[in-house]
């Protein structure tokens, strides 16, 4: 709730901490600061996700890899190898525990230890993640307007 991400394809991201003017609406905040740069990806990131309290971030790239940050600190806690080729959305789940990304027609999702938890085709690219609020359910989406909701084998 305090952090926003800029990447802009490349591989480092840039991280910036809002802080909110008191007794003003959330949209305007008192001031906008850089406070990190994460670099390890080797191609542009093309998805991030923050956790629910912005402790963490997942980060997915052309290079195949999704990543996790711990933003306080700036360090990547872990480096996963899901495809050979670009990672095209990252979804951390709302209880901070799983990860779903997506490559192509492909989605995997693992624990944020990296374990593998399950894996699913579908017939055209996927575009959109998005997880249940119990984070039980994922729903997975394709520009060519479908929408499948997914539960989560744990």
């Amino acid at each position: 709730n305090r952090f926003i991400s800029a990447g802009c394809f490349v591989p480092d991201l840039q991280i910036w901490e809002l802080k909110e003017r008191p007794g003003k609406p959330q949209a305007v905040f008192e001031s906008v600061r850089h406070t990190k740069d994460l670099k390890g990806h080797k191609s542009a990131v093309n998805s991030i996700c923050f956790s629910a309290d912005s402790s963490l971030m997942v980060s997915g790239s052309k290079d195949g890899t999704w990543r996790l940050w711990d933003i306080a600190k700036g360090e990547c806690l872990r480096v996963v190898k899901c495809f050979s080729d670009s990672i095209d959305v990252v979804s951390l789940s709302p209880d901070g525990q799983l990860v779903v990304v997506s490559g192509d027609v492909n989605m995997v999702v693992c624990t944020i230890a990296g374990v593998f938890v399950q894996a699913r085709q579908h017939d055209d690219p996927i575009k959109y993640l998005s997880w249940s609020h119990d984070s039980r359910l994922i729903a997975a989406g394709a520009i060519e307007g479908w929408v499948n909701v997914w539960e989560v084998k744990r």
